[in-house]
């Protein structure tokens, strides 16, 4: 959701305790769905040598985990990053016009943000007191990211910390983040300029799902 889910995702990636192929688009209708993002991982990865080994994947679109009792494990560690309404949705408009063949105007952007907060609130609801959720905050990321990059390393009981540098993988600029910033390999605050990013322009609906899901959640 244009979050820097997909820089995060490269900063997991890059540690030897996670395995992942970037956003897969993959659609997870049972639990055998997770297994075979294993085996696909494990072919085109090695294992690392440690105790545990994670499998990631970058999912954006409500269609692709509908069924969210599939995820109700201990096994399982979710991570959600949300941004502000006014860039998320720039930036949506502007990665539609760039780089995909129909550009999104703004009320495409904003029922796109908003249903997709409004799903990931209800995760948050189902996964109320969990050590293995966590909500990341765009802007906060950026600004203090070893603060945050040591707490995930500790959710998750890395043996050793998560990096802000990050490998450049194949797939990288082909799945997630088609800017050419996700080829610098480290955290960098993003260089597109939004056409609109006055916070006034934004409905009050996307401003509503943003507050209701990351304000609450920070009582």
């Amino acid at each position: 959701m244009r979050s820097g889910s997909t820089m995060l995702s490269h900063i997991l990636m890059s540690h030897p305790e996670v395995q992942g192929l970037g956003e897969s688009n993959r659609v997870y209708n049972a639990s055998s769905d997770f297994w075979k993002l294993v085996l696909k991982c494990t072919t085109k990865r090695p294992l690392s040598l440690f105790k545990q080994n994670f499998f990631l994947d970058q999912i954006n679109h409500n269609y692709l985990l509908q069924n969210t009792e599939l995820i109700k494990s201990s096994q399982f560690f979710i991570i959600i990053l949300v941004r502000v309404p006014h860039h998320s949705t720039a930036s949506l408009m502007r990665l539609s016009e760039e780089f995909y063949d129909s550009a999104w105007n703004c009320e495409k952007a904003e029922r796109y943000y908003i249903e997709r907060l409004n799903y990931l609130k209800q995760l948050q609801n189902d996964w109320m007191n969990s050590a293995n959720l966590v909500q990341v905050d765009y802007d906060s990321f950026l600004s203090n990211p070893d603060s945050h990059l040591q707490k995930l390393s500790a959710m998750l009981r890395l043996q050793t910390p998560l990096n802000r540098d990050y490998k450049i993988f194949s797939f990288t600029g082909k799945k997630g983040d088609p800017s050419p910033d996700i080829q610098t390999g480290t955290i960098i605050r993003s260089s597109e300029k939004h056409k609109n990013t006055d916070r006034d322009l934004v409905s009050k609906e996307a401003w509503s799902a943003y507050e209701n899901f990351y304000l609450e959640s920070q009582k």
